[in-house]
């Protein structure tokens, strides 16, 4: 297990040099919270964080001007919590062949490509996060996203879809969340 926790993150800042992840997670049970984390590489594969393990907590991190903001990556098991994430050239929380994460929360997405994207992950779910002024869509479920729940967020902004399935993303729950004033639809 590691523990990295800042002092607090209006003070505590994590800068990256601008080419690679800043923080790259290859082991279970690690917690990152309380920072400022900045400039990741500008590559589809790079992210402020970058996971690939399972169950990590990410939790009271400003998570701000990279490519993704947090990448998971064929993990599970993650707590994303309380998180101000912007500003980023690609997705602001991108899942990618991972599962079972069942608390994405309280999170702030803004002035992303897409607030949040999964691609081919199950059972995750997805809860009172705002989410606006995304370039994309404010949440989307692409290829297989079965058994996602998405509740109480607050979309709204988006120049594309609030909320938007594609290929297959079935047996989801997507109740009582407020999706307003985007470019395409809910």
């Amino acid at each position: 297990k590691l523990d990295l926790f800042g002092e607090d993150k209006s003070n505590t800042e994590i800068i990256g040099n601008g080419s690679v992840n800043v923080i790259e997670i290859n082991a279970t049970n690690v917690n990152i919270s309380h920072f400022t984390i900045k400039n990741s590489g500008s590559t589809k594969n790079n992210a402020i964080i970058k996971v690939e393990k399972g169950k990590s907590i990410i939790t009271d991190n400003k998570i701000e001007n990279g490519y993704h903001g947090i990448l998971l990556n064929n993990s599970n098991y993650h707590l994303i919590y309380d998180n101000y994430i912007l500003d980023n050239n690609g997705d602001g929380i991108r899942i990618i062949n991972s599962d079972l994460n069942k608390n994405i929360s309280y999170n702030t997405i803004d002035g992303n490509i897409n607030g949040i994207y999964l691609y081919s992950s199950q059972l995750n779910d997805i809860y009172n996060n705002k989410i606006k002024n995304n370039e994309g869509h404010g949440i989307f479920l692409n290829k297989s996203c079965h058994d996602t729940e998405i509740k109480q967020n607050n979309i709204s902004n988006n120049d594309l879809n609030g909320i938007y399935l594609n290929d297959y993303s079935n047996l989801s729950i997507i109740s009582k969340n407020k999706v307003f004033n985007n470019g395409w639809s809910g």
